[in-house]
């Protein structure tokens, strides 16, 4: 027989088994036979002559007979003739559901592909996992990551995936999943669009590299003030919640601003220049290519005044000592735990004590948790 015609039969009789290299020099999978799976592998040896071929559940004289360096389909064809004829092939029938789980998977992921041809997608050795990479409209790139679950109805899980405010059921369809991660990601593009500008024209101070599932941004606004915007993901239109970090008189100063130019928000226009009206100013600093020390005063002096480091738990310190001849940074976290150690005032929301830089008072919001 051809190549091309070997190529064919594999496809065709043995659904179970997929390439697991671009050069066809590997294959996983299961070899189904008398309604019974076994998990086999096949990899090239160094030579690239022979296969090197992993069968469970069988016993090893099963391989004896085989030539290794033939076609895989031809590998296949005889261990399945060999298994047919042995006790194991028995023994194998008597794990008859996870031979169905087995079908199913390779069904399901078969049908996926027959769909999406072009979508790259790839199945685990086990059938336990499927990841998918997602182009969208803009050529973003969106990875999901699907659990196949063999205890449940709605075998398909949506584990990892990054995208804001979304919780995707699980489904008994791969397709129907897909289709529903296709969704979301769509209804999301104006949203995307709207950080990506952000990020491209801001320097963008937190979170240091911004994923899709970060509906928010702390960007600069001079050498030691910061504004962190806070949207809904899913009505990204309305006025999202700005909250200033920095020395108190100018957090009050473009505080002032924010409450006088609330009515002017206007969310049919672009959001980013209606952010920047609401702060009266033309744009937000862009991050310098080589910044001065000037220029780096904000990330230099941000670190926080307990743990001495700029970051905790991804966080950068979000609370400034009001005492403008003080301005030393904390993390929210780490003052909480500094007041609460000195039996500071707590009050609904907030616990009040002495700064640990110039002991003069400071407020700290409670733990959510």
């Amino acid at each position: 027989m051809s190549t091309k015609a070997l190529d064919l039969e594999l496809f065709l009789n043995y659904p179970g088994i997929i390439p697991l290299s671009k050069s066809n020099d590997e294959f996983g999978g299961y070899l189904f036979v008398k309604d019974a799976g076994f998990p086999i592998s096949l990899k090239k040896d160094k030579d690239r002559r022979r296969y090197d071929v992993q069968l469970g559940r069988v016993r090893s004289e099963v391989l004896a007979g085989v030539d290794f360096g033939e076609h895989p389909a031809l590998i296949l064809r005889k261990l399945s003739e060999f298994i047919g004829k042995s006790a194991d092939g028995d023994r194998g029938s008597q794990e008859n559901n996870d031979t169905d789980f087995y079908r199913f998977v390779m069904r399901e992921y078969v049908e996926f592909k027959k769909f999406y041809f072009n979508i790259g997608s790839k199945l685990s050795h086990d059938m336990r996992c499927i990841e998918i990479l997602h182009v969208d409209e803009s050529r973003r790139q969106h990875k999901l990551q699907i659990e196949v679950k063999s205890d449940c109805k709605a075998a398909f899980n949506a584990k990892i995936y990054d995208l804001p405010e979304c919780e995707l059921q699980d489904d008994n369809s791969l397709l129907s999943l897909y289709g529903k991660f296709c969704e979301v990601v769509a209804l999301y593009q104006p949203f995307f669009d709207l950080l990506d500008e952000i990020d491209d024209t801001c320097w963008i101070l937190d979170p240091e590299t911004p994923k899709r599932k970060d509906a928010y941004r702390r960007i600069a606004i001079t050498g030691n003030l910061s504004v962190v915007i806070q949207f809904n993901a899913k009505n990204f239109v309305e006025l999202p919640i700005l909250k200033f970090l920095g020395p108190k008189h100018e957090c009050e100063e473009y505080s002032k601003k924010l409450t006088a130019n609330f009515s002017k928000w206007e969310p049919e226009d672009q959001i980013l220049q209606e952010i920047l009206k609401l702060l009266e100013l033309e744009a937000f600093p862009k991050k310098p290519v080589k910044a001065s020390l000037e220029e780096l005063v904000l990330v230099n002096s941000g670190e926080c005044c307990i743990c001495f480091t700029m970051r905790l738990d991804d966080k950068l310190p979000e609370i400034v000592c009001p005492n403008p001849c003080c301005s030393q940074l904390f993390h929210e976290q780490c003052l909480y735990q500094w007041l609460f150690c000195l039996n500071s005032r707590k009050f609904y929301f907030e616990i009040i004590g002495d700064c640990p830089n110039c002991e003069k008072l400071i407020r700290c919001p409670l733990p959510k948790n």
